[in-house]
């Protein structure tokens, strides 16, 4: 009779089979191209990739910069931070939109709850309250 593998040793087949396969196509590839060449290519798509990080987050702080007229909270946003005090677009740009909101319509106000890191059903890690659509307060669980 046949033995069958456990779901631990079916992912580590997979994994050595995915490793190997990817060491195999990079002999291949230096076998072509030659060592040195391979290294060039590999340092410049590394170097590219750093220089698109980077680009990438200067245009997103200048437009943060540019939307709301100061640095300081375009560098509290980049840094994914909250605040009383902080708009709701202020809000959805630094942290996104929220997985569930809850909303009150009061007599003079209206209050949401917008809650993030959800951990199980109606369960979230942290829960921030807006009124009128600023922050005026935070849950925040472990």
């Amino acid at each position: 009779m046949a033995r069958r593998n456990n779901p631990i040793q079916t992912v580590g087949l997979a994994l050595v089979v995915l490793v190997g396969g990817v060491f195999y196509v990079i002999q291949k590839v230096v076998d072509s191209v030659g060592g040195i060449t391979f290294v060039m290519l590999l340092v410049s798509l590394i170097g590219g990739a750093i220089f698109f990080t980077w680009y990438n987050k200067k245009k997103r702080f200048e437009s943060l910069c540019q939307k709301y007229g100061s640095p300081e909270i375009a560098r509290a946003i980049m840094s994914r931070r909250f605040w009383q005090g902080q708009t709701a677009p202020q809000l959805a740009d630094s942290l996104g939109y929220p997985l569930g909101v809850d909303r009150k319509i009061l007599k003079e106000k209206s209050r949401e709850t917008w809650k993030y890191d959800q951990r199980g059903k109606n369960r979230y890690g942290l829960r921030i309250t807006l009124e009128d659509g600023i922050v005026v307060g935070w849950d925040q669980k472990g």
